[in-house]
């Protein structure tokens, strides 16, 4: 009797034993199918962030081995964008499973070397995956094979760069601008004052995320102070919304910038203006340059007067096209035209920027490149067709995306953003710095100051008119900062260039530059005092000029004398000196014939005055000094230029 109660005691604790054990297997299977069955519904929803925890949890709890291939190649989809090196492993790991199951896996992951850089490794696999293909699959997609050997092409080209690479220094931009995040679109002021870009990170104004898991896009911006950038900050409203925002571009002064709404009209590009320190609420481009279709990535010119955007609108010749625009003389824009087949291809063209000298294009294309967008430059030739565009090589172009790429003025320092593969990368896709050896683009001179009160020092918001001497024609107009005073105008070389400063209640300012081809591209610091309009004041007409040894006004006079005319018409009370002085003269010249060759040039700009535009003769008089009242050294050039000069005196207020 005790011996059957023992054998049913011990035949119960086996049966609880199998059951714990059944029940364990069944809920281990519960679990796992649990979380694939929910990895595999946010995958298929495009959240492939969330995804992820569960298929890895998944593929941890022994599925049978159908399932896991699925997990595995669910994986690596869903890393597609997120992790790259991930996705390869699992692309890779899902074709050894099974090479019917997927066998595109072979093919994904050895474009996605490409963007990595490992060109030798991209050949092999996608060798491997055309031999492959061919012999597993019965009727092999013709679109598939040719994607596969426009591919490994791209892998061997890759190669062959990488094993020539050009001479520049290439610095991943650090910590301190970059974040984990993904930091795209730089541009700065030509000065290189302030870096604004977009950038993904945290804590922006928006806690919205994308199907990625990735934070919507902000505006962001740096200042660099004693040659060190400091830690961005968020420029906030109105620039920032809830929704995606983008810097585009920014004018060279930094008062405009141009940004890009995915919320309007299918995407749009926007203008916003510095108002002192703040931003006016960015409002859309005209349909002139618009349309209904996805328009943005767009730069400006240095002058302000061209516009170059990427577009999806139809009638291009591939997927986004590069259009331009220019701007008229009544500020309107003309409707935009394709740039044509020569800067656009049959697949996507992106991200231009056209350097300061109005003439070297950069923009990236998926066209015969390394990777998947390539920077390439275009110069805009004399006859208005552009060059055939050449890939700026590597390392500059990467087996990643190499986009967004702007250069300073003096075609010394550029930034880009890449997805490129970086042992120094901070985030998924970073922005980084190039130092040229070798200045690119055509020479320009960068002239920046502040504009301030000649007696208070204060800083003044002034008009500044750019005008072509030799051609008599408005370049640009811009205004100084209302707050700072600050300027920046950037004038590209082969021109004569005057410069006007202008405000209400003041005297106003020009100077002169003749911009040469020849030599490099500098910076020039350059302060204006502005003068009260008072009895006394006086200031040099610097864009007054004569036939040599003459009284006969040049034809490069003509805008200078328009605005002394205008300038009269606005102060009708005023009564003012033209005061002509000469230089010391050739060796034996008589102080008698530089005295009568200045009272002769201080009547002709009288006489032009009274007869071009009816300024009443009792207004003004002229008077002569000769070589009297030098304010240069007569031994040197510059001495000898600066004191033939024409000046400009009120007498009566």
């Amino acid at each position: 009797m005790k011996r059957s109660r023992r054998y049913l005691c011990t035949k119960i604790y086996w049966v609880k034993v199998l059951l714990h054990i059944i029940t364990f297997i069944t809920c281990h299977c519960t679990v796992a199918q649990s979380s694939f069955e929910q990895g595999k519904t946010l995958y298929y929803q495009k959240k492939y962030a969330e995804a992820i925890p569960y298929l890895e949890e998944a593929a941890k709890l022994n599925p049978d081995a159908e399932q896991t291939k699925e997990i595995v190649w669910l994986l690596g989809a869903s890393y597609y964008d997120i992790d790259i090196s991930k996705a390869i492993y699992y692309f890779e790991q899902c074709y050894r499973l099974d090479p019917d199951y997927k066998p595109l896996s072979l093919y994904y992951a050895g474009t996605l070397k490409i963007t990595r850089n490992q060109f030798r490794e991209a050949i092999t696999t996608l060798e491997t995956f055309l031999s492959s293909y061919g012999a597993r699959v019965p009727n092999p997609d013709p679109q598939v094979v040719q994607a596969a050997q426009e591919a490994l092409a791209q892998a061997k080209y890759g190669l062959k760069m990488k094993e020539n690479p050009i001479n520049v220094k290439i610095e991943n931009l650090g910590k301190t601008l970059n974040s984990e995040e993904n930091d795209t679109h730089p541009v700065f002021t030509a000065d290189e004052s302030i870096l604004y870009f977009t950038s993904q990170r945290k804590n922006g104004t928006s806690d919205r995320k994308t199907p990625n898991g990735e934070f919507y896009e902000d505006i962001w911006f740096s200042e660099k102070i004693d040659g060190q950038w400091t830690p961005p900050r968020n420029v906030g409203p109105p620039l920032n919304t809830i929704g995606h925002d983008f810097v585009l571009a920014l004018s060279a002064d930094g008062q405009a910038m141009y940004l890009y709404n995915s919320a309007h009209n299918g995407g749009d590009i926007f203008v916003s203006y510095l108002m002192g320190n703040v931003w006016t609420k960015p409002r859309p481009l005209p349909f002139t340059i618009n349309s209904n279709y996805w328009d943005a990535q767009a730069c400006i010119s240095s002058d302000g007067n061209t516009i170059i955007f990427a577009s999806e609108r139809p009638g291009g010749y591939g997927g986004r096209d590069l259009y331009w625009s220019k701007r008229k003389p009544n500020g309107e824009w003309e409707p935009a035209k394709n740039l044509g087949n020569v800067i656009n291809s049959n697949l996507d063209e992106a991200s231009p920027f056209l350097h300061a000298d109005g003439r070297t294009l950069y923009f990236s294309s998926q066209r015969n490149t390394i990777g998947g967008l390539d920077i390439f430059k275009s110069t805009l030739q004399d006859d208005g067709t552009w060059s055939e565009p050449v890939n700026l090589g590597y390392p500059i172009n990467s087996g990643g995306d190499d986009t967004f790429f702007v250069i300073n003025p003096a075609g010394t320092v550029a930034y880009f953003s890449s997805t490129r593969e970086d042992p120094n990368a901070v985030g998924k896709r970073d922005m980084y710095r190039i130092l040229f050896e070798k200045a690119q683009g055509d020479k320009v001179i960068t002239l920046s100051g502040y504009i301030r009160d000649k007696e208070t020092a204060e800083p003044l918001e002034a008009d500044i008119v750019l005008e072509d001497n030799e051609k008599n024609q408005i370049v640009a107009q811009f205004k100084s900062n209302s707050i700072t005073g600050k300027y920046v105008i950037v004038l590209p070389a082969g021109r004569n260039y005057g410069i006007s400063v202008r405000k209400n209640g003041y005297l106003f300012h020009s100077e002169n530059f003749t911009i040469n081809k020849e030599g490099t591209s500098e910076s020039i610091q350059l302060d204006i005092l502005l003068q009260k309009i008072k009895t006394g004041a006086k200031i040099i007409l610097n864009n007054i000029f004569f036939k040599p040894n003459t009284a006969e006004i040049d034809v490069k006079s003509k805008a200078e004398l328009s605005l002394i005319a205008k300038f009269l018409r606005e102060n009708p009370n005023l009564r003012i000196q033209v005061n002509g002085h000469t230089d010391g003269g050739a060796e034996g010249t008589t102080d008698e014939y530089l005295q009568q060759l200045s009272e002769k040039r201080a009547n002709a700009v009288r006489d032009y005055l009274i007869k071009q535009y009816s300024i009443k003769p009792e207004r003004i008089i002229a008077k002569g000094f000769g070589r009297s009242q030098p304010i240069g050294d007569n031994k040197t050039e510059e001495g000898r230029r600066k004191n033939r000069r024409t000046e400009f005196e009120i007498i009566q207020n």
